[in-house]
Protein backbone atom coordinates (compact mmCIF):
# COMPACT_ATOMS: atom_id res chain seq x y z
CA UNK A 1 0.00 0.00 0.00
CA UNK A 2 0.81 3.80 -0.49
CA UNK A 3 3.04 5.72 2.27
CA UNK A 4 0.63 8.31 4.19
CA UNK A 5 1.85 11.48 5.99
CA UNK A 6 0.56 12.08 9.81
CA UNK A 7 1.51 15.97 10.31
CA UNK A 8 4.91 15.77 9.25
CA UNK A 9 5.29 11.87 9.47
CA UNK A 10 6.13 9.55 6.96
CA UNK A 11 4.36 6.18 7.80
CA UNK A 12 3.94 3.20 5.47
CA UNK A 13 0.94 1.53 5.04
CA UNK A 14 0.34 -2.05 4.57
CA UNK A 15 -2.16 -4.62 4.59
CA UNK A 16 -1.93 -8.70 4.91
CA UNK A 17 -1.04 -9.51 1.16
CA UNK A 18 1.68 -7.46 1.06
CA UNK A 19 3.15 -8.26 4.74
CA UNK A 20 3.75 -11.89 4.34
CA UNK A 21 6.03 -12.26 8.09
CA UNK A 22 2.65 -12.91 10.41
CA UNK A 23 -1.03 -12.99 9.70
CA UNK A 24 -2.48 -9.86 10.84
CA UNK A 25 -6.34 -9.17 12.94
CA UNK A 26 -8.66 -9.37 10.48
CA UNK A 27 -11.68 -7.19 11.96
CA UNK A 28 -13.99 -4.43 11.57
CA UNK A 29 -10.82 -1.85 12.19
CA UNK A 30 -8.52 -3.32 9.61
CA UNK A 31 -9.61 -2.36 6.87
CA UNK A 32 -7.72 1.10 6.48
CA UNK A 33 -4.39 -1.51 6.89
CA UNK A 34 -1.97 -1.21 9.33
CA UNK A 35 1.46 0.81 10.19
CA UNK A 36 4.44 -1.24 8.70
CA UNK A 37 6.76 0.39 11.46
CA UNK A 38 4.73 -0.37 14.25
CA UNK A 39 4.16 -3.82 12.94
CA UNK A 40 8.05 -4.40 12.84
CA UNK A 41 8.55 -2.87 16.22
CA UNK A 42 6.20 -5.15 17.68
CA UNK A 43 7.98 -8.31 16.38
CA UNK A 44 11.24 -7.22 17.43
CA UNK A 45 10.24 -6.43 20.87
CA UNK A 46 8.93 -10.15 20.73
CA UNK A 47 11.47 -12.01 19.07
CA UNK A 48 14.36 -10.30 21.06
CA UNK A 49 13.03 -11.61 24.00
CA UNK A 50 12.65 -14.84 22.74
CA UNK A 51 16.30 -14.93 21.79
CA UNK A 52 17.16 -14.01 25.77
CA UNK A 53 14.68 -16.41 27.12
CA UNK A 54 13.34 -19.86 26.02
CA UNK A 55 9.91 -18.69 27.55
CA UNK A 56 8.48 -15.61 27.29
CA UNK A 57 4.92 -13.51 28.72
CA UNK A 58 3.18 -10.92 26.84
CA UNK A 59 0.38 -8.68 28.73
CA UNK A 60 -1.67 -6.39 26.03
CA UNK A 61 -3.70 -3.27 28.06
CA UNK A 62 -5.24 -0.30 27.23
CA UNK A 63 -5.41 3.47 28.91
CA UNK A 64 -8.32 5.14 28.55
CA UNK A 65 -10.04 8.01 30.42
CA UNK A 66 -7.08 10.97 29.31
CA UNK A 67 -8.88 14.52 29.85
CA UNK A 68 -6.01 16.11 28.48
CA UNK A 69 -3.93 17.10 25.27
CA UNK A 70 -1.84 14.35 23.49
CA UNK A 71 1.46 15.25 24.38
CA UNK A 72 0.34 15.35 27.95
CA UNK A 73 -1.26 11.75 27.85
CA UNK A 74 2.04 10.60 26.43
CA UNK A 75 3.78 12.11 29.19
CA UNK A 76 2.13 10.33 31.35
CA UNK A 77 1.88 6.86 29.95
CA UNK A 78 6.01 7.43 29.26
CA UNK A 79 5.59 7.93 33.38
CA UNK A 80 3.43 4.85 33.98
CA UNK A 81 5.90 2.83 31.86
CA UNK A 82 8.89 3.75 33.72
CA UNK A 83 7.04 2.98 36.67
CA UNK A 84 5.96 -0.52 35.90
CA UNK A 85 9.44 -1.67 34.17
CA UNK A 86 10.44 -0.92 38.03
CA UNK A 87 8.33 -2.43 39.62
CA UNK A 88 8.76 -5.58 37.52
CA UNK A 89 11.87 -6.11 38.31
CA UNK A 90 11.28 -5.55 42.02
CA UNK A 91 8.46 -8.42 41.26
CA UNK A 92 8.60 -11.41 43.32
CA UNK A 93 7.09 -14.41 43.79
CA UNK A 94 4.47 -15.56 46.71
CA UNK A 95 7.61 -16.68 49.07
CA UNK A 96 9.64 -13.88 48.59
CA UNK A 97 11.76 -15.25 45.77
CA UNK A 98 12.74 -12.51 43.55
CA UNK A 99 11.67 -13.88 39.64
CA UNK A 100 14.94 -11.49 38.18
CA UNK A 101 12.93 -9.78 35.27
CA UNK A 102 15.23 -7.93 34.22
CA UNK A 103 15.03 -7.38 30.14
CA UNK A 104 11.33 -6.08 29.70
CA UNK A 105 10.52 -5.07 26.03
CA UNK A 106 7.52 -2.61 26.23
CA UNK A 107 5.19 -0.72 23.36
CA UNK A 108 2.39 1.69 22.95
CA UNK A 109 -0.01 3.63 20.62
CA UNK A 110 -2.14 6.16 20.87
CA UNK A 111 -5.73 6.29 19.36
CA UNK A 112 -8.58 8.67 19.48
CA UNK A 113 -12.03 8.28 18.69
CA UNK A 114 -15.11 10.21 19.76
CA UNK A 115 -16.38 7.64 22.42
CA UNK A 116 -13.25 6.92 24.08
CA UNK A 117 -11.15 10.07 23.35
CA UNK A 118 -7.30 9.86 23.47
CA UNK A 119 -6.68 6.19 24.16
CA UNK A 120 -3.84 3.97 24.34
CA UNK A 121 -3.22 0.35 23.38
CA UNK A 122 -0.01 -1.17 25.02
CA UNK A 123 2.23 -4.02 25.44
CA UNK A 124 4.73 -5.45 27.56
CA UNK A 125 6.95 -8.48 27.03
CA UNK A 126 9.50 -10.04 29.58
CA UNK A 127 10.79 -13.54 30.44
CA UNK A 128 8.13 -16.17 31.87
CA UNK A 129 7.01 -16.07 34.97
CA UNK A 130 3.28 -17.93 33.96
CA UNK A 131 2.55 -21.04 32.26
CA UNK A 132 -1.09 -20.13 32.65
CA UNK A 133 -2.94 -16.73 32.57
CA UNK A 134 -5.52 -18.37 34.89
CA UNK A 135 -3.44 -17.21 38.02
CA UNK A 136 -3.45 -13.63 36.76
CA UNK A 137 -7.44 -12.73 37.85
CA UNK A 138 -9.48 -14.16 39.85
CA UNK A 139 -13.16 -13.41 38.59
CA UNK A 140 -13.29 -9.12 38.23
CA UNK A 141 -10.30 -9.02 40.89
CA UNK A 142 -7.03 -8.47 39.28
CA UNK A 143 -3.69 -10.63 40.99
CA UNK A 144 0.09 -10.52 40.38
CA UNK A 145 1.37 -8.83 37.27
CA UNK A 146 -2.11 -7.80 35.81
CA UNK A 147 -2.54 -5.53 39.46
CA UNK A 148 0.95 -4.15 38.97
CA UNK A 149 0.36 -2.74 35.37
CA UNK A 150 -2.89 -1.41 36.25
CA UNK A 151 -1.75 0.35 39.75
CA UNK A 152 1.49 1.56 38.00
CA UNK A 153 -1.16 3.61 35.16
CA UNK A 154 -4.05 4.31 37.61
CA UNK A 155 -2.18 5.65 40.82
CA UNK A 156 -1.68 8.75 38.27
CA UNK A 157 -5.26 9.19 37.94
CA UNK A 158 -5.38 12.19 40.03
CA UNK A 159 -3.42 14.79 37.42
CA UNK A 160 -4.59 12.96 34.07
CA UNK A 161 -7.77 11.25 34.83
CA UNK A 162 -6.84 7.96 33.60
CA UNK A 163 -8.06 4.50 34.15
CA UNK A 164 -6.66 1.19 33.05
CA UNK A 165 -9.10 -1.69 31.84
CA UNK A 166 -9.13 -5.07 30.29
CA UNK A 167 -5.83 -6.47 32.34
CA UNK A 168 -8.24 -9.03 33.23
CA UNK A 169 -8.31 -12.59 31.22
CA UNK A 170 -9.20 -12.34 27.80
CA UNK A 171 -8.54 -13.30 24.65
CA UNK A 172 -5.52 -11.13 22.51
CA UNK A 173 -4.56 -9.88 25.68
CA UNK A 174 -1.63 -12.75 27.59
CA UNK A 175 0.38 -15.05 26.06
CA UNK A 176 3.06 -17.20 27.01
CA UNK A 177 5.04 -18.69 24.19
CA UNK A 178 8.29 -20.85 24.11
CA UNK A 179 10.90 -20.10 22.03
CA UNK A 180 10.52 -22.52 19.29
CA UNK A 181 6.52 -22.60 18.81
CA UNK A 182 5.88 -21.00 15.78
CA UNK A 183 2.23 -21.63 16.13
CA UNK A 184 2.31 -20.12 19.75
CA UNK A 185 4.18 -17.03 17.97
CA UNK A 186 1.90 -16.88 15.40
CA UNK A 187 -1.07 -16.32 17.51
CA UNK A 188 0.57 -13.86 19.65
CA UNK A 189 1.31 -11.82 16.43
CA UNK A 190 -1.74 -11.19 15.12
CA UNK A 191 -3.26 -10.60 18.07
CA UNK A 192 -0.54 -7.53 18.84
CA UNK A 193 -1.00 -6.38 14.99
CA UNK A 194 -4.53 -5.02 16.36
CA UNK A 195 -2.22 -2.01 17.98
CA UNK A 196 -0.61 -0.86 14.37
CA UNK A 197 -4.20 -0.69 12.67
CA UNK A 198 -4.50 2.77 11.10
CA UNK A 199 -8.18 3.21 12.28
CA UNK A 200 -8.55 5.67 14.99
CA UNK A 201 -5.17 6.58 15.23
CA UNK A 202 -4.39 10.29 16.28
CA UNK A 203 -0.96 12.54 15.59
CA UNK A 204 -1.51 15.77 17.47
CA UNK A 205 -0.70 19.49 16.04
CA UNK A 206 1.46 19.96 18.23
CA UNK A 207 3.43 17.40 16.82
CA UNK A 208 4.02 14.64 19.90
CA UNK A 209 4.10 10.97 18.16
CA UNK A 210 1.98 8.11 18.24
CA UNK A 211 3.82 5.48 18.84
CA UNK A 212 7.09 3.98 20.61
CA UNK A 213 8.47 0.99 21.57
CA UNK A 214 11.27 0.08 23.25
CA UNK A 215 14.86 -0.90 22.66
CA UNK A 216 15.95 -4.21 24.46
CA UNK A 217 18.97 -4.29 26.33
CA UNK A 218 20.93 -7.68 26.55
CA UNK A 219 21.41 -8.83 29.90
CA UNK A 220 24.21 -11.34 31.40
CA UNK A 221 22.07 -13.89 33.47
Amino acid sequence: MEQTKQRGIQTHVTDQQDYPKYELYNGSKSGDGFYEPILDSLNRIVTEQLDQHTRVNIIRFDIGGLKCSASEANAMVVNGFKRMRQRLQRYTSRDGKPLRIKSIGTGWVREYSKLKGIHYHCVVVFKAVFRSDRVMSSGNTMLGIFKLIADSFSSLAVNFGTRCWKTDKRKHHFYTINRNDTSALAEAMKGLSYLAKVSTKQHAADGSRFYSFSKIKHVRH
